[in-house]
């Protein structure tokens, strides 16, 4: 009511008493609107408050939740997103309802300590999963009162990054590992298998016109076998050093492992463990691969003789190969890329592996066995690099009633072919077409011109890729022969370099033992056909020579 309108009142008050009552009255009543709207101002910023720290929590990365005396007084989305709960269904309970059992004490503890570190625990979500969750609390005011507010992660994700972190940098340690033996195979390889270039190739010529009954027969043949499981130790260095040459072709997994149960080997394997039966199940859709047999081979060779070593008397080993569609979860776990896999598993009933030993059961020479009696120690590197080199991966699983190991190869589209076997020469002969063989080693130039001059070829030699442009100036070759690494002057790829600008579209095959990788795929993309390993045998070097010159390249 305005000032005027309260003094014409008085005027015409009669009773003085009455004036004073009713001054007295209207300053009663602003008084007490005055006070209901300090009320209303001092709610409205309380509202202010509440609303403001529920958009904050509401805004946080991590979960929050507010507590008193260990009770629930308020959880934002990002909690109850991460525990499963709505707000409601947990407020005013014990906040141990989001910790798995054998932690709530730990949390009771640091709640009642007021422990203000970060630590981590094992949460529970309403559906009873667990998860590894970090847990940072801290005590402040709220309202009057002391509370704990508590800031939550899910650690899920973080833990299998860690783990994926992990587990390159154990890859790194293992291929830093391999380098350096790589380094000291790389260094020798090249002499080596020029050495034993003759003692496998030597015998083999001078078997070809030998009756069996010849007292030289038996150890000519001696010999050899000497020199080739000589150069199968040397194949299996180069393979851990990731330095092998290897013949890529399509390959059924069936196939590679009818042949194994065919061979010397097994045959040797199986009179040794008598006691130990082997079982098959060869799925017949299984997908063929892009590989080396060799290579495929030798994996699946070391895998049965671990696993008949690994059984105590009487057991078993069975052999499978089937096709496995991999999956974005598992292609994750594996490594690999998602899709279509052929796979062979090799499957014991022995004793198991260690989990110490399942650490490091694919390192060099890392092994139980004897040396020199059991083994070299480097069957298990072996696999490994070999499904390194084959784009795949190899998988272990083991427990003390036995183990299995699984080989996972991308498939080709591509039909494998069927190859003559090694002994059979009749299809390998040449119709007289010219081959120049360039190598710096003289008597391995000699070995090439002895089995191409009896498969039917015509030879020229030259000791130096500058030996061998000079030549190719004046004269045609239907086949270069080209070793790698070369003392002095031109390397191989050099010297196809030179080749291919002098004579457009000259054939060539790569024949070494070992070489700078890039060099072997640069001269490959240059044209060369093949890429074969010394020391190489009449029958494989022949079928090379016979795929290329006639313009099959593998």
């Amino acid at each position: 009511m305005e000032s005027s309108t309260l003094y014409q009142i008085l005027l015409y008050c009669t009773s003085p008493l009455v004036a004073v009552a009713l001054i007295l009255y209207l300053f009663e009543k602003r008084k007490t609107r005055q006070l209901a709207g300090r009320v209303v101002a001092m709610e409205n910023v309380a509202a202010f408050h509440q609303e403001r720290l529920k958009v904050l929590s509401e805004a946080a990365f991590e979960g929050i939740v507010l507590l008193e005396d260990g009770i629930c007084l308020l959880m934002n989305s990002q909690a109850e997103a991460i525990f499963g709960y709505r707000s409601k269904e947990i407020v005013g309970l014990p906040t141990t309802v989001l910790i798995a059992r054998q932690d709530q004490q730990l949390v009771l503890d640091n709640i009642s300590n007021q422990f203000n570190e970060p630590y981590e625990v094992v949460g529970e979500r309403k559906d009873g999963s667990q998860f590894p969750l970090a847990i940072y609390g801290k005590s402040l005011e709220y309202q009057g009162r002391v509370v704990r507010a508590a800031a939550l992660r899910d650690l899920t994700k973080w833990k299998k990054r860690d783990a994926e972190r992990m587990l390159l940098e154990e890859q790194l340690r293992r291929s830093q590992k391999m380098e350096s033996i790589g380094l000291m195979a790389g260094g020798v390889a090249h002499d080596l298998n020029n050495i034993l270039s003759g003692l496998v190739t030597y015998p083999e010529l001078l078997l070809l016109n030998m009756p069996e009954a010849d007292p030289l027969h038996d150890p000519l043949k001696a010999i050899q076998k000497a020199g080739e499981r000589a150069a199968e130790v040397v194949t299996d260095l180069l393979t851990v050093a990731r330095g092998v040459a290897m013949v890529i072709q399509p390959e059924n997994l069936n196939g590679i492992v009818e042949n194994y149960l065919q061979s010397p080997e097994f045959e040797k394997l199986a009179k040794n463990h008598p006691s130990v039966s082997i079982q098959c199940e060869l799925a017949q859709d299984t997908p063929a691969i892009l590989g080396s047999a060799v290579h495929v081979g030798k994996c699946l060779m070391n895998l049965v003789t671990n696993g008949a070593e690994a059984i105590q008397g009487e057991g078993k080993i069975q052999i499978r190969t089937y096709r496995s569609q991999v999956r974005k979860q598992r292609a994750e776990e594996l490594l690999l890329a998602e899709g279509v896999y052929s796979v062979l598993a090799v499957g014991d009933s022995g004793t198991g592996i260690s989990q110490q030993d399942m650490e490091h059961i694919f390192e060099p020479f890392y092994s139980r066995k004897v040396i020199g009696r059991s083994g070299t120690g480097l069957g298990l590197a072996v696999v490994w690099n070999t499904m390194q080199d084959h784009k795949g991966c190899v998988q272990l699983k083991s427990d003390r009633y036995g183990s299995c190991f699984m080989l996972y190869f991308p498939v080709t589209d591509k039909e494998p072919e069927n190859l003559v076997p090694d002994d059979d020469f009749s299809f390998l002969t040449g119709n007289g077409e010219t081959i120049l063989v360039v190598d710096d080693e003289p008597h391995q130039l000699a070995i090439a011109g002895q089995i191409l001059g009896n498969l039917g070829y015509k030879v020229e030699k030259a000791e130096s890729g500058e030996k061998a442009i000079k030549w190719l100036e004046g004269n045609n070759a239907d086949l270069l022969i080209l070793d790698m690494m070369m003392g002095q002057g031109m390397n191989g790829y050099e010297t196809y370099t030179q080749a291919v600008q002098l004579k457009a579209g000259q054939k060539a095959l790569i024949a070494s033992g070992f070489s700078e990788s890039d060099e072997v795929i640069n001269t490959l993309r240059l044209g060369a056909g093949l890429y074969i390993k010394k020391p190489y045998s009449l029958g494989q070097l022949g079928r090379a020579v016979q795929q290329v010159v006639q313009g099959e390249k593998s």
